[in-house]
């Protein structure tokens, strides 16, 4: 089916993020602490955020710190009173978007918390940033022990199929980003749009490491492998595929090319869907055997082969499997698991 055949959008198919339960089950239950969702721009956080205000039964303040000058510490100090104002009979709810734009937002933020802990006020507080790095560290810094991270990935294949209709083709190319959905039929609008909107946006006012990862090679030993390149994956195809130029129909007709970007939404897959967890995600190679992805969690070591139809791609799980005897195989792709059930399941379920 040609692309301009595929439906677009499903109309009236409203998807809900797992974020959003998660984060009203953390409300719900001790214990009480500040709940923080991060994750890259434009894939539902704010979103994400309105629907835990539809569904909270009090009091809620919702205000967004994306001004044109950055807000001062008095900001928070502001819709933090404001929120106490509004208190009821249960608690009241505040959710900050853009926090990490507020200058010595973290301070400001530990302070009213301990205050209204020590006067019994039951304000509970959501917080969003969208760079995930800066507003790790200033909670890091300033509010530990006092805070629950929750992430928010790209869109996975699941979610674009169930709300775009999508099969996995065209989620491999055009990446998890739901609001550049609308323009896929039109390929250079999509492109300029992933390119200007979300790519030099993120450049220059976040954080590289948002886009891309380097992975380390695969080391058995605690210390990480020395002197050796790291491999770059995109957390979404969306970033790799607007920086070229083919086109959806003459990606997908060259195999190294198309492979290469299946290998990549392999894993981004598995980052998306690991981090935070205690898994360590690298790559591994020596001489001229390699491993697409090498996944290390406390109950073992995976060592991943993405079949993607790559002519001349080099191989290495069967020496990978004598250098490290105890580790599992997993391969995904033909001759191994299917493409379509790998994007479906989440990889901690998968590498139980």
């Amino acid at each position: 089916m040609s692309p301009q055949q595929w439906p677009n959008r499903r109309m009236g198919v409203r998807i809900e993020r797992p974020v959003v339960t998660r984060i009203l089950a953390r409300f719900s239950k001790g214990p009480e602490l500040i709940q923080i969702m991060v994750g890259p721009r434009q894939v539902g956080k704010t979103t994400a955020a309105r629907a835990v205000e539809r569904a909270w039964t009090g009091a809620v303040r919702y205000a967004a710190a994306d001004l044109p000058l950055p807000p001062g510490p008095e900001w928070v100090e502001n819709q933090w009173q404001m929120a106490r104002r509004d208190l009821g009979s249960g608690p009241s709810l505040l959710i900050l978007d853009e926090v990490q734009k507020v200058r010595g937002w973290s301070e400001v933020v530990k302070a009213c918390w301990d205050e209204d802990r020590a006067a019994g006020r039951q304000v509970r507080v959501l917080l969003l940033g969208s760079s995930a790095l800066l507003l790790a560290r200033g909670a890091s810094e300033s509010l530990a022990g006092r805070f629950f991270l929750h992430r928010c990935p790209h869109w996975s294949w699941p979610e674009c199929r169930e709300a775009f209709g999508w099969d996995l083709d065209r989620w491999v190319f055009f990446g998890g980003y739901p609001a550049a959905a609308a323009l896929v039929d039109d390929e250079a609008s999509w492109r300029s749009y992933i390119l200007d909107s979300l790519i030099e946006t993120v450049i220059a006012r976040d954080v590289l490491a948002l886009l891309f990862t380097g992975l380390d090679r695969y080391s058995a030993g605690e210390a990480r492998s020395r002197g050796s390149s790291p491999m770059l994956v995109a957390w979404s195809n969306a970033l790799v595929s607007a920086l070229r130029l083919r086109s959806f129909e003459e990606t997908r007709s060259a195999h190294d090319a198309w492979g290469r970007l299946v290998e990549n939404a392999v894993g981004a897959h598995l980052l998306n869907h690991l981090q935070g967890l205690p898994y360590e995600v690298t790559y591994w190679r020596h001489r001229s055997d390699e491993v697409d992805f090498v996944v290390r969690s406390p109950r073992g070591v995976w060592a991943i082969e993405v079949k993607s139809g790559r002519s001349g791609k080099a191989t290495g799980a069967a020496a990978f499997l004598r250098a490290h005897p105890t580790a599992r195989l997993l391969l995904v792709g033909s001759g191994g698991l299917a493409l379509e059930e790998f994007f479906l399941l989440d990889p901690k379920d998968l590498l139980a």
